[in-house]
């Protein structure tokens, strides 16, 4: 009854590298046209988001909503720009993207700012203000922050299991994704990730098959989330399908990630407790984790479960810098 209502609400909740562990790596084939992370301009595959979709399911009046959350953070900003024409979102969005990351003490939430910064610069690549100029400084802006997360997973710290990993390793690769082309170090920086997640991260989720052990807090938050941000955003931009490899070859666990989801929150709407627990009266971090899979899959329990998680939640249920999952 309410599939279609998920749809229209899921911009982009579609949020794959060789075989899984001990195979060797090959170059990825990254298409050269922009837009690559998470949709397309033009037609690929039977269920890919194209610019042309996204921009009628903007046009209609449900949307309304959804598109009034487009602010603040750089995908955002630039989903916004390209949806609408919204050319103040434009500039803000590339100021954003023009200013010297500051980081100090590395977390997770670094990765995640890189990744961001990579969907703002594959988005407005076309922009008529990202000119030439600010391309390449953007670029460069971009491959010596993921050089400097590359070196930090290099040192193998602190495990496969620990949220920083996931997020250093999707925020490398959407980097590499988004810079194909543009940057001699794009493509190294692109197959590094989908290495580290093809030996490392994938097994880590495999072996936990479709539960996540750092609990409803950083497991809903980052590991689970991370993981499907990244598994899209590779199949958008080389057109490999991980989803579909981890369902015939490693047992199906990314989809019964979204049982464990679902069967973990209580009729009061709040979540089991163990692990890192927090947010256990929130859906934010619910939906977003479970819209990727939904889309990956087609999968009917998935887009009822996003309906509730609507209905209930009265259309709120992503944090405001993350909208761009609707």
């Amino acid at each position: 009854m309410y599939q279609h209502v998920a749809r229209a609400f899921l911009f982009l909740a579609a949020f794959a590298c060789g075989g899984f562990l001990g195979a060797p790596a090959e170059a990825a084939n990254i298409i050269p046209e922009h837009p690559r992370l998470f949709f397309r301009s033009g037609h690929w595959g039977s269920r890919g988001l194209t610019l042309v979709a996204l921009r009628q399911r903007a046009g209609r009046p449900e949307a309304a909503a959804i598109l009034a959350q487009l602010q603040d953070s750089p995908p955002n900003l630039s989903l916004r720009a390209i949806l609408l024409g919204d050319e103040r979102a434009a500039r803000q969005a590339l100021e954003m993207l023009s200013t010297p990351f500051r980081w100090k003490e590395l977390t997770t939430d670094e990765g995640i700012e890189l990744a961001w910064r990579a969907m703002a610069y594959d988005w407005l690549y076309h922009h008529p203000a990202f000119s030439p100029e600010k391309k390449k400084q953007s670029a460069e802006s971009l491959v010596a922050a993921a050089e400097r997360l590359l070196r930090e997973l290099d040192q193998g710290e602190p495990h496969i299991f620990h949220t920083r990993m996931y997020g250093w390793a999707m925020g490398i690769g959407l980097a590499g994704l988004a810079l194909a082309g543009e940057h001699p170090r794009a493509e190294f920086l692109a197959d590094y990730a989908c290495r580290y997640f093809r030996q490392r991260l994938l097994p880590a989720r495999r072996l936990q098959d479709g539960t996540v052990h750092n609990g409803f807090g950083y497991g809903r938050k980052y590991t689970l989330w991370l993981t499907a941000h990244f598994l899209s955003c590779w199949f958008s931009a080389t057109g490999e399908n991980l989803w579909e490899r981890i369902r015939s070859d490693e047992g199906d666990w990314a989809r019964r990630e979204i049982l464990f989801l679902w069967l973990g929150r209580y009729p009061d709407r709040s979540y089991l407790r163990f692990g890192d627990s927090y947010s256990l009266f929130s859906d934010h971090y619910t939906f977003r984790a479970v819209a990727e899979r939904a889309w990956a899959y087609d999968d009917p329990a998935g887009w009822g479960i996003l309906n509730r998680l609507i209905r209930e939640n009265a259309g709120n249920v992503v944090e405001k810098s993350s909208a761009y999952v609707y």
